[in-house]
């Protein structure tokens, strides 16, 4: 998904990936927030649960 916009390994691809990653990470907090948990149930569980251990390996040690 992000390959056809930088280079894979490369500092803007990995800005790029974490971006993405929080950004999906707020909408699916809002989507918390307000109530509109039966649109969870059509996102794939794989992506529900895999987004944190994802972030959490994505970023860097000095943070």
């Amino acid at each position: 998904m992000l390959s056809p916009h930088a280079e894979q390994g490369s500092a803007q691809y990995v800005n790029m990936a974490l971006t993405l990653t929080l950004l999906v990470g707020h909408i699916q907090i809002v989507m918390g927030l307000a109530r509109l948990g039966t649109l969870v149930n059509f996102i794939s569980h794989s992506v529900v649960t895999g987004s944190p251990p994802v972030l959490r390996f994505s970023l860097p040690p000095t943070r």
